[in-house]
């Protein structure tokens, strides 16, 4: 399929929802012909360059496909907007690069088949670890989450509501399966926990000096 391109300087991960303030003369039009057409966009992270009025870019090969689900027109010509995430794409081939990113691409599947349930169990008990020491650095202690079952929610709530880089981000939406997601999504939870409980314990003994 044939896709306009939104390149940007962060992640949208399928289901998730965006706001975006569009003041480019190419991307209001853009925006205003997904609202007519309900067609949907692209969004991309950009690898290099600047997403400047006319200047070419370099972009990742792996985004996602977004539909407009809100657009409110303002007085000065800006647009207010927010996209949702339909589903993970990859670029075939760069159809036209100015003044708008054009491109064939071709949809990728995650799917939902996890062939080891050890790995997704020790996901929900790394996560759940980790979200308790998150909320109660935020001072949020009695805060509740239900995690859910589904291994795709599962990781979208992770990929949603971990404290990472851009790339990092761009490496999790890469990901070719659910499985390679929930390795690497618990690679990161691993990693990121024991930083997370020291600077608990330093934020404890300061609220005791």
């Amino acid at each position: 399929m044939r896709l306009d391109l939104f390149p940007l300087n962060t992640v949208l991960l399928p289901s998730a929802k965006m706001p975006l303030h569009i003041f480019e003369d190419r991307y209001l039009e853009l925006i205003k012909d997904c609202v007519s057409r309900s067609k949907p966009l692209g969004i991309v992270l950009i690898k290099a360059g600047s997403a400047e009025e006319g200047l070419d870019i370099d972009i990742y090969d792996i985004g996602t496909i977004a539909d407009v689900i809100e657009c409110d027109a303002n007085m000065d010509g800006t647009m207010d907007i927010v996209v949702q995430g339909r589903q993970r794409f990859q670029v075939v081939e760069l159809v036209k690069r100015l003044p708008r990113v054009i491109a064939d691409v071709e949809l990728v599947e995650w799917g939902d088949r996890v062939m080891n349930g050890d790995v997704l169990r020790e996901l929900q008990t790394a996560f759940e670890s980790y979200l308790q020491v998150v909320l109660a650095v935020a001072g949020q202690w009695q805060r509740q989450f239900r995690l859910p079952e589904r291994p795709s929610d599962l990781t979208s709530l992770i990929f949603k509501l971990l404290q990472v880089t851009v790339e990092e981000r761009q490496k999790l939406l890469e990901c070719a399966g659910i499985e390679e997601l929930i390795c690497l999504e618990l690679k990161i939870l691993r990693r990121d926990l024991p930083r997370l409980e020291t600077r608990l314990g330093t934020m404890s003994r300061r609220s005791l000096n």
